[in-house]
Parts: C-alpha cells; structure tokens; sequence
C-alpha cells in the first residue's frame, strides 16, 4: 500500500496508485471523495511538500546530536506513525471497513497531523535565519489559501 509493487507482485488496489489513493485524499477531496481540487493544484502541492521535506531533512542534518539524544522519542513517534500505518494496512487489506470494503484513503493519516506540523517547524528553521521568516509566513498563507480555496471547490461542486 505505501511502497512501490515489486516485480512480479499483484497491485492490491487495481487501478489505484499511491498518488492517487493517499496524496490525493490527503491533500484535498471532499465531500466523500467525489469533489477534488483541480490536477494542477496537486501538482504545485507535491512540489510544496517536497521542498518542504527536504528543508526538514537539512535541519535533521545539521542538528544530528540533538536527533542522538532524543532518540528514544523519536523511536516512540516512528513506533505511532508505523502502528497507525500498519492498523490501516490491515484493516485495509482485510476489508474490515463495513460499506467502505478495501478501500484506503489519505484522511485516515490525520492522526499524524501533530508529526506533520513538526516537519513544518523543521522546514522553516532549514530555511536559515534569512529566510526562515518569509518560509513560515508562505506557509501560513499557503495554509489558508488552501482552506479557502478547497470551500470554494465544495461550495462550486454542490451550489453550481
């Protein structure tokens, strides 16, 4: 469900790729997942959170031996995000979800908002002092942005 097929392997979801089931959702569909923001914002999305990440990693790099001495933390956090990860492969897989069969979607990552919200911090401290700033002032426009436009997607969709 998360990691690319191996050769030879059956897709658990035909026709459902990663990008599809959990970024999308994740990023923006609504209104039980029939009403979804255009291709293009995805895109620009995916570009976003990649750069995003990749600031994060910087400061996870520069900062390794505060990572060394909260190591034990850290562990507890990868334990939650791949408990939580496993539980919705399983229940996924098993097609335990009543009505929904096997079906996974992206909204049943929210629980790792919090984790997410640190990866935003560590992204804007990468960013350096000169533009740490003007990256956490983008980002909280950049997040309202997409609220209000993802209310105007589900206004259009249903009021059109």
């Amino acid at each position: 469900m998360y990691l690319p097929r191996l050769p030879g392997q059956r897709a658990a979801f035909e026709g459902v790729a990663a990008y599809d089931g959990w970024w999308k959702s994740f990023f923006g569909k609504f209104g039980g997942l029939n009403v979804a923001f255009p291709d293009w914002v995805y895109r620009i999305g995916l570009v976003m959170f990649v750069g995003l990440f990749a600031l994060a990693a910087r400061t996870l790099i520069a900062h390794r031996r505060v990572l060394r001495a909260r190591r034990e933390e850290l562990l507890g956090y990868a334990l939650m995000a791949g408990s939580l990860l496993a539980l919705i492969a399983l229940v996924a897989l098993r097609g335990w979800a009543p009505g929904i069969g096997a079906a996974a979607q992206g909204r049943y990552l929210l629980p790792l908002l919090p984790l997410f919200a640190v990866v935003l911090a560590l992204a804007v401290r990468g960013a350096g002092a000169r533009w740490g700033r003007p990256l956490g002032a983008v980002v909280v426009v950049a997040a309202i942005a997409w609220s209000l436009f993802a209310q105007l997607v589900v206004v259009s969709a249903f009021y059109a």
